[in-house]
């Protein structure tokens, strides 16, 4: 039963994931992904939390993002907001 929940629980990860990181904003990290997961537990469970320890750590989560064929690559656009260009920086472009 318990392998059970750990692959319903690693199946719902995986669609979170790939949910959130089709989004167009870029909101996703993997503290968001560690909060789901910690909160699903939970609720899967019928527990209670009743301290501050996460269920799966940071550093683990990152592993099972590069085990979902995440990648981590560096995010070279400019931050601004789609046609909402500051003058300065089109001014600087041309």
């Amino acid at each position: 039963m318990r392998d059970l929940i750990v692959r319903d629980l690693e199946l719902e990860a995986k669609q979170f994931v790939f949910e959130q990181s089709s989004k167009t904003e870029a909101t996703f990290t993997v503290g968001t992904l560690v909060i789901f997961i910690d909160n699903r537990f939970y609720e899967l469970n019928n527990l209670k939390k009743v301290d501050q320890r996460l269920v799966r750590s940071i550093e683990s989560c990152k592993l099972d993002l590069r085990r979902f064929g995440a990648k981590f690559t560096a995010n070279s656009s400019r931050p601004y907001f789609l046609g909402h260009e500051q003058e300065d920086v089109v001014k600087h472009r041309k």
